[in-house]
């Protein structure tokens, strides 16, 4: 069983090239390290790199990018990672080879993610009453709610899980195609939406067992991440993605349709009460996230999450098409 690495990278050229030297050092290596680069100008160091496959993805999206470099994939199991991560454990893909090795039921596997800004937090019973008032439904141990989030207030040491960290997923092969509908594919490339990891390996999870090994086997550093830079940018991403994940968990959970609605309402009343209120206190960026609440649901009332209607024009089995064949090696 081998394994191929693809990692994708936009505008982090130094981070990129130093998490290719550190999977090059692991034991064993990867079979393929392929690069997936989206950034305005080429990484003139991996392009000439015999070690290293370059490719060019002509779409600024992180699922077409993944997407695209498992076209150039000839392993059993593609393992993703973000490009801003490093490793901890130099056995990491001798590792992960040996669970799916040991069960054939498994069709993703993940690690704990070593977080350096303290993104790790207990959170107190407190806030747990406070979520469920304000329509945060919680879940068990291992599992996700309808919105795609997972269970904080436990030590969720579970192995079989329904989601993985985003900075580092693997997967077999043979399901890749599954994990990549053209809608997930639209969304990204209006940049509407976050939690492409938690739809991805959430998808896995209906097809096979998703196991995550409780171990910190890459470290994840306080890089500042642009989908904060803009309060009411972030917000409406925020709302259209809930919908968007509560829709699509929500129908593989046999709830609904109704139920779900009204849930995502609820929660968006108290997104749209709580950023309101503070917002008559003259709070500006609390005035930004409500306006980004209520861009967020202007999205979902005009184009709603249809491919045709977010991206028309686009048929993403072309695209894919015209970057193998420009990337052809």
């Amino acid at each position: 069983m081998q394994i191929d690495l693809i990692i994708t990278t936009y505008n982090r050229p130094e981070n990129v090239v130093k998490l290719c030297e550190e999977a090059k050092n692991c034991k064993p290596c990867p079979n393929k390290i392929i690069i997936v680069d989206s950034s305005e100008i080429s990484n003139i160091y991996l392009q000439h790199d015999d070690n290293i496959t370059y490719i060019k993805s002509s779409h600024k999206n992180q699922p077409y990018q993944r997407y695209l470099g498992s076209c150039f994939s000839t392993s059993d199991v593609i393992c993703y990672f973000d490009d801003d991560i490093t490793i901890l454990d130099l056995q990491i893909f001798e590792k992960i080879k040996l669970i799916y090795f040991e069960n054939i039921n498994v069709v993703a596997v993940g690690t704990k993610v070593k977080y350096d800004d303290n993104q790790q937090k207990h959170r107190s019973k407190f806030f747990k009453i406070v979520s469920l008032l304000t329509g945060v439904p919680l879940s068990k141990s291992g599992e996700v709610n309808i919105f795609g989030q997972e269970n904080h207030f436990s030590a969720n040491n579970t192995t079989n899980v329904e989601v993985l960290n985003g900075p580092i997923m693997s997967f077999r092969k043979s399901i890749i195609e599954e994990l990549y509908p053209s809608n997930l594919l639209s969304i990204f490339e209006k940049r509407w939406a976050m939690g492409e990891d938690k739809f991805i390996s959430f998808t896995a999870s209906r097809i096979g067992l998703v196991y995550k090994i409780n171990n910190f086997l890459v470290g994840h550093p306080p890089n500042k991440s642009t989908y904060f830079s803009n309060a009411k940018d972030f917000e409406a991403r925020v709302i259209y993605s809930r919908l968007w994940l509560a829709k699509f968990i929500g129908k593989s959970k046999n709830h609904n349709n109704i139920l779900i609605h009204l849930m995502f309402g609820y929660y968006l009343f108290w997104r749209l009460l709580i950023t309101g209120f503070n917002s008559i206190l003259l709070n500006k960026i609390q005035f930004e996230k409500f306006k980004g609440n209520l861009l967020g649901l202007k999205r979902i009332i005009r184009y709603g999450f249809n491919s045709q209607k977010l991206t028309p024009g686009i048929e993403w089995n072309k695209e894919i098409e015209n970057d193998i064949r420009k990337n052809k090696i």
